[in-house]
């Protein structure tokens, strides 16, 4: 689901940059401003925001917005990072947001997508459906503002081993796909710019929405409230119920973890086991099973990771810990029967130094800088 949309624009109005509420530093138009002015007349200059990133389940959402030279530098009155306002705060700011900026669009991947391409490919998959919602409004950004350091919508110079290729992704009634404009990363962009914050507020709300429309069908899992990030109902539904299709079951889900690392354990240790069989070793390091672990499992044993005692002389003992614990054929070191006699008194001291010289050695500093 995608949606997109234009904002009506206002002659440029100067306002200073003041601190928010609670002491914010609100964000500013400078940055939006110097890449602007880099572009050119007429140019469009994009923010774009991920919401979602670490949630157990749900989609990766994408938030884009877009300014240009014409957009109104009187910001929405209480703009600020989304993570840092409350969700009515959030509300509020929708309306003002959208009317501000020159354009916007919210792009999704779903769980399924997030399991098959992985978070990275699927936020790339997630803006580039936000961009090309941009592209079907008639709006192409020159370039693009990401928050943090690491760009993850352009296209891996050498792309990813072994991942799986992305959807295409085509704008609105053609075969097209959209251009994506250079990136420009920026740390804290979410609080210090903008068109970012507009676009993570955007990203968002919109998110949380759906999160809040899919509890009726899953309310065990009190998605209305957690947005199906991590949390202590969550993870309780997770340990009773387990995994839905709307999670992400290709992750390490709190709560089904621990069942599946014991099991994923006694498979390796079984293995590691039946290796040492074959080669004629037995480790001695675990057992896998009720009794030693070169007897058969009885009918109904329980499989357990239990560490047991390694023997003396094991194959897998040191050399070293090997001879510590066994004793020699020869019998313990002999012991000195006295130890050795200590000196009677200091050697005797010179009567008085030895004499000085009368010339100083060449190389000393009465001498630097002669022939």
């Amino acid at each position: 689901m995608t949606q997109a949309g234009t904002g009506t624009t206002a002659e440029p109005v100067a306002t200073a940059r003041r601190p928010g509420a609670r002491g914010r530093t609100r964000p500013s138009r400078s940055l939006e401003n110097t890449l602007l002015t880099g572009l050119g007349p007429g140019a469009l200059v994009a923010g774009m925001d991920e919401v979602g990133r670490g949630a157990l389940a749900g989609p990766v959402t994408v938030g884009v917005a877009v300014v240009t030279e014409h957009t109104s530098r009187r910001m929405p009155r209480g703009l600020a990072d989304s993570k840092l306002l409350t969700p009515q705060a959030r509300q509020d700011l929708v309306a003002p947001v959208r009317a501000w900026c020159a354009g916007w669009a919210v792009g999704h991947a779903s769980p399924d997508e997030i399991d098959e391409l992985g978070i990275i490919a699927a936020l790339r998959l997630a803006g580039r459906r936000a961009l090309a919602e941009l592209a079907g409004a008639g709006l192409a950004p020159g370039v693009v503002i990401l928050d943090g350091v690491h760009d993850w919508l352009s296209e891996p110079a050498q792309g990813e081993l072994f991942a799986p290729e992305p959807p295409p992704v085509h704008i609105p009634g053609t075969d097209h796909e959209p251009v994506v404009p250079p990136v420009h990363t920026q740390v804290k962009a979410d609080m210090t710019s903008a068109v970012v914050a507009a676009a993570s507020v955007l990203a968002k709300v919109e998110r949380d929405a759906l999160m809040v429309g899919l509890d009726p069908a899953h309310p065990e899992y009190c998605w209305a409230a957690n947005k199906g990030y991590s949390s202590a109902e969550h993870i309780a539904a997770l340990r009773e119920h387990g995994a839905c299709a709307l999670h992400r079951r290709s992750w390490h889900l709190p709560g089904l973890g621990d069942d599946a690392a014991v099991a994923v354990g006694a498979a390796g240790a079984v293995a590691l086991e039946l290796a040492a069989r074959s080669s004629g070793r037995t480790t001695g390091r675990v057992r896998t099973m009720r009794g030693p672990p070169w007897t058969t499992p009885e009918p109904g044993s329980r499989r357990t990771l239990t560490p047991t005692p390694t023997p003396r002389g094991h194959p897998t003992c040191s050399p070293r810990s090997a001879a510590a614990r066994t004793p020699s054929r020869w019998g313990p070191p002999p012991r000195l029967a006295s130890p050795p006699p200590r000196v009677a008194s200091p050697p005797p001291r010179l009567a008085s130094p030895p004499p000085r010289r009368s010339n100083p050695p060449p190389w000393s500093a009465a001498h630097v800088g002669r022939r």
